[in-house]
């Protein structure tokens, strides 16, 4: 059964969503792909190849099941459209490229999340709600992830990692096995994290350093 799905955002992110709904459908004809919706944007502009339909809150007029994708690379942001629709007929799929690798059996995921092309996870992996893995993200083994992540292109988390929620991962950003990352902080293009880190912080270098304000 075919559904209906719109993109929250239409920015750089949001139309690369609009692509990796294309690829899904061309393995199996799932989503009919209705719209953006954006605060920033007047209704009616045309984004690629769709319109913005309105802003987010029109989202909780809907009157009939809709499927529903958050395509912001901002975490803070992109939790607080989250808390923002509370319409119950609104979905959450997990966008998964068919090129992605994962084993679903011993992987556990929750909604919202969206996987692009080259994403790998090992095994024993549990991740909740709404991240987004840019491509080439690799999730080690026993990986454990919050909700609201940000994980830009190549970004590595080896083994036994522990992420909390609303982080931000700079492209081509590392963090070393058995780490624990709290919330809310930033770890800067190709940074290395080799220690534990707690809450709201910027990292970066090799080793990643706290960045002072």
């Amino acid at each position: 059964m075919v559904e209906d799905i719109v993109i929250i955002g239409a920015g750089g992110l949001g139309r690369e969503v609009s692509l990796l709904i294309d690829y899904i459908n061309l393995r199996e004809k799932k989503y009919n792909k209705i719209g953006f919706y954006d605060d920033g944007i007047p209704e009616g502009n045309q984004i690629a190849d769709l319109r913005v339909l309105g802003n987010v809150s029109d989202l909780n007029l809907t009157t009939s099941m809709l499927n529903v994708v958050i395509a912001i690379g901002n975490p803070g942001i992109l939790r607080a459209i989250s808390k923002r629709l509370t319409n119950k007929l609104l979905r959450y799929p997990n966008l998964i490229h068919p090129e992605v690798k994962y084993v679903l059996g011993r992987n556990r995921i929750g909604i919202g999340n969206i996987f692009t092309e080259g994403f790998i996870m090992t095994c024993d992996i549990t991740i909740g709600n709404f991240n987004i893995f840019n491509c080439h993200v690799l999730l080690g083994h026993d990986v454990k992830i919050g909700n609201f992540n940000v994980f830009n292109p190549s970004t590595q988390i080896a083994g036994d990692v522990v992420i909390g929620n609303a982080n931000f991962f700079g492209i081509n950003s590392c963090v070393l096995q058995s780490l624990t990352i709290g919330n809310e902080n930033m770890l800067g293009a190709s940074s290395l994290l080799t220690r534990r880190i707690q809450d709201c912080k910027k990292y970066f270098g090799i080793p990643a350093k706290i960045l002072e304000e």
